[in-house]
């Protein structure tokens, strides 16, 4: 009868072991749940976050469809700083990253030379800066669907496309610079972005202006590498290349 008794125990053992489903054990079901990559809006302790397609939360500005949302250093959802972007910008540079075969996969340093090169073909149009309040949306949004634009327009559309690929801290520079005209000053604006801790400027417009120099006076740094990745503490300086500079940050 013993003998019996565990025969039986030890052929449900088994069937059990085989099931996954010992007594005492963690629910699988629940671990494997919970293992998976999350994606998208999330609430937890009704607090809002939202994970891009590497499992990460996003933090800082980030745009979904036509709205930008601000996340804060642990990707809590701001809601007041929430605002409505043109749908026409949004889709503009998809499409351009698109084209350009940009994916979650590529590295950002990649990706910011892909975008340098793209918006520095653009073709050259006069502009009258008057500052009103976002310019910036309103002259990358023009530049990426007209493709053709001024210093202004050139700054805002790569530094916009930085932003929406990247992710970096990004921000639009304009002041004087004295590049294209020797030891002239004259108004100009550029784009930097933050990598490692450091801001670097990024100047497409004078990258086409050495591929293209009909129309403009001989750039005093005729190099095209010159015009893109530089450190800021290098370029901007009385005794420099820009100086008087305000900025606007990207918030996309």
């Amino acid at each position: 009868m013993k003998h019996l008794i565990k025969k039986t125990m030890l052929l449900a053992f088994l069937i059990c072991a085989c099931l996954g489903a010992v007594p005492g054990s963690a629910n699988t079901m629940k671990v494997s749940a919970a293992s998976q990559t999350q994606k998208g809006w999330v609430t937890k302790n009704r607090k809002k976050y939202y994970y891009g397609e590497d499992g990460k939360y996003k933090t800082g500005w980030y745009t979904i469809k036509n709205k930008s949302y601000f996340f804060n250093s642990k990707g809590v959802l701001q809601p007041k700083k929430t605002k409505s972007i043109s749908k026409k910008l949004v889709n503009a540079m998809d499409k351009a990253s698109g084209k350009l075969g940009i994916t979650a996969d590529t590295g950002k340093e990649e990706a910011l030379q892909l975008l340098f090169d793209y918006v520095s073909g653009f073709g050259y149009q006069s502009y009258r800066f008057t500052g009103e309040k976002n310019w910036e949306y309103d002259c990358a949004e023009t530049m990426l669907t007209r493709k053709q634009g001024s210093c202004f327009h050139y700054a805002a559309a790569f530094a916009f496309l930085a932003k929406r690929v990247t992710g970096y801290p990004v921000r639009i520079g304009w002041g004087e610079s004295r590049l294209f005209a020797g030891r002239s000053w004259q108004q100009h604006a550029w784009a930097e972005v933050k990598i490692g801790g450091k801001w670097y400027i990024f100047d497409p417009i004078g990258a086409r202006n050495v591929k293209n120099p009909t129309g403009a006076s001989k750039p005093i740094r005729p190099d095209v590498l010159d015009w893109y990745m530089q450190k800021r503490t290098s370029m901007v300086g009385k005794k420099k290349y820009y100086k008087n500079p305000k900025y606007v940050n990207v918030e996309l």
